[in-house]
């Protein structure tokens, strides 16, 4: 019969609060040593989503305390089941720090073999967190994870798998191996974890790790690769196929083996996906909502020295509701490690244009917030075939269209003057390498002396319909933008000549920082700017 349960763990990591709170409060710290693909957004009534498969789970985060103290949770459709989390952070002086976790929720009929196996798991997981944090701290993983239920007596199918790895039998821990899957590259690595349910190997780029469900019978793979060239799913396929090569018999077998592994594929669910994509010496962060939805995608382009969750996080949700929302973080900002490159508005357009490429992308709807509405506009000049529909937010065309002396307070800017900031803060929560936050700064200025301008001609022969917002305190002088929306044909009597292809909104009390926290303002405006007719 269900019934409820509570579950403690506790486990002593060689990292400070901030780096673990960034290893369990981000999509991207999930997705280094915990199952499937996740995101977490970072705030209490925030949304979290687990995805393994085609399945996900979705919850809220109940608690938001950075660095101490996480909870979140989610109920069954029918409100008869629960799971809940609890982590709690306590530094020590040694610099360490203890992680401690509590889980309750409702387990079914077989109580106590399910939480026997929760239990194990959550060893598991927490001895991989740990290795995470010692050897691959802050470094993005391509999770890999691929079951085949049905595989029989738990003592045969170890005998399978470690013929198929080419290993004589369990290792001991701490031992020095090489693993042979046929159809795979080997692995070289030492064992860093065995028990009766799991193996465990620790490469020079990965956690790779074995087990077998005691519950079910179900074989499992769950690697964690930290090359950065490794395509999550194309993995994931050959390590499917693998399986079913090492347990011919099972019908999951026969079928794993029958999925060609050299054709990539990509999640479709409603949760979202992430990845890096290979772009001019990059591994640029993306992030897709809503694939499902099909259609024309909205493209999304933050502004310097931002991310997609500190100027959209607020505004996903409503814009991904009925169609797919793809967010971007640029040349080092955000989860993209910076490269040895100027930052410039030049290389961030054909960084964009590229990924867009990358995703198979051949129209979009771009919606560019400051520097991004000028990465949006490049675009829009340089590939009019891209480009679907423009929302330009706090756009300018020349610098003078900028409140004067504008841009020399902005070239004095430091770390100093943004300590505590949102910018900050999230970088230093998603940033590959959060010690680069004074260094980005500086490239930032230095982009700043050298913004490029584009001529009354080449706004007037943008052919995309435009939406063009600013807030009535920004940046942008409202002359300036009045003067824009009639190069783009606004400014007409729509009454007696119909509605032009272009439209202006200035935010009342709005500033440009404030500007995309506007969010129930800019949802209704910019959905209805792209899902109208318009000639």
């Amino acid at each position: 019969m269900p019934r409820e349960f509570e579950l403690r763990k506790e486990v002593t990591l060689d990292a400070t609060p901030e780096q673990v709170w960034e290893a369990i409060a981000t999509g991207q710290g999930i997705d280094a040593w915990f199952m499937g693909r996740n995101q977490l957004e970072p705030r209490e009534g925030g949304r979290t989503a687990m995805t393994i498969g085609e399945q996900t789970e979705e919850g809220v985060v109940t608690a938001w305390e950075p660095p101490g103290r996480l909870a979140y949770r989610d109920d069954s459709p029918d409100g008869t089941a629960f799971m809940a989390f609890e982590w709690l952070i306590e530094g020590r002086d040694d610099g360490t720090c203890v992680l401690r976790l509590v889980q309750s929720g409702v387990l079914g009929d077989d109580w106590d073999a399910e939480f026997d196996a929760l239990s194990r798991g959550w060893d598991m997981y927490l001895h991989k967190l740990a290795q995470y944090l010692a050897h691959f701290r802050g470094r993005p993983a391509a999770p890999v994870m691929t079951m085949l239920p049905g595989a029989g007596d738990a003592d045969q199918a170890w005998s399978r798998l470690w013929a198929g790895l080419g290993l004589a039998g369990r290792p001991a821990e701490g031992k020095t191996v090489r693993l042979t899957p046929k159809g795979l590259a080997p692995v070289e690595g030492v064992v860093d974890y065995v028990s009766p349910e799991a193996f465990g190997v620790r490469s020079g780029d990965g956690l790779y790790r074995f087990f077998i469900r005691g519950v079910d019978g179900t074989v499992a793979v769950g690697h964690h690769l930290f090359s950065g060239d490794v395509d999550a799913k194309e993995a994931e396929l050959a390590w499917q196929a693998w399986l079913g090569r090492v347990f011919p018999s099972s019908e999951a077998g026969q079928a794993a083996r029958r999925q060609p592994v050299t054709e990539p594929t990509t999640q479709t669910t409603q949760a979202g996906e992430r990845g890096y994509a290979p772009v001019n010496g990059l591994q640029m962060y993306y992030e897709v909502h809503n694939r499902a939805a099909g259609g024309r995608p909205l493209v999304l382009l933050h502004g310097n020295l931002s991310t997609i969750g500190v100027d959209f996080g607020g505004i996903i949700p409503s814009l991904a509701e009925d169609r797919q929302v793809i967010g971007v973080e640029q040349q080092a900002h955000g989860h993209t490690a910076d490269i040895d490159r100027p930052l410039t508005i030049e290389h961030w357009t054909d960084d964009t244009v590229a990924l867009l490429r990358h995703l198979g992308i051949e129209r979009a709807d771009i919606l560019g917030y400051s520097s991004g509405s000028a990465v949006a506009m490049q675009i829009a000049v340089d590939h009019p075939e891209l480009v679907g529909r423009l929302v330009l937010a706090s756009a300018s065309y020349r610098n003078e269209g900028l409140h004067p002396g504008l841009m020399d307070n902005l070239e004095q800017v430091g770390p100093e003057h943004l300590a505590g900031s949102p910018f900050e803060q999230d970088y230093a929560r998603v940033a590959p390498n959060p010690g680069d936050w004074p260094r980005l700064i500086e490239k930032i200025n230095q982009m700043n002396a050298d913004l490029p301008e584009w001529t009354a001609d080449q706004v007037r022969a943008i052919a995309a319909p435009t939406l063009l917002i600013i807030g009535d305190s920004d940046i942008v002088q409202p002359e300036h933008i009045v003067e824009m929306f009639r190069l783009l044909g606004g400014g007409v009597i729509g009454d007696l000549v119909g509605l032009p292809r272009s439209r202006l909104a200035i935010l009342p009390g709005t500033t440009h920082v404030t500007l995309v926290h506007r969010t129930d303002w800019l949802a209704s405006m910019v959905g209805e700017f792209l899902d109208a007719e318009i000639s």
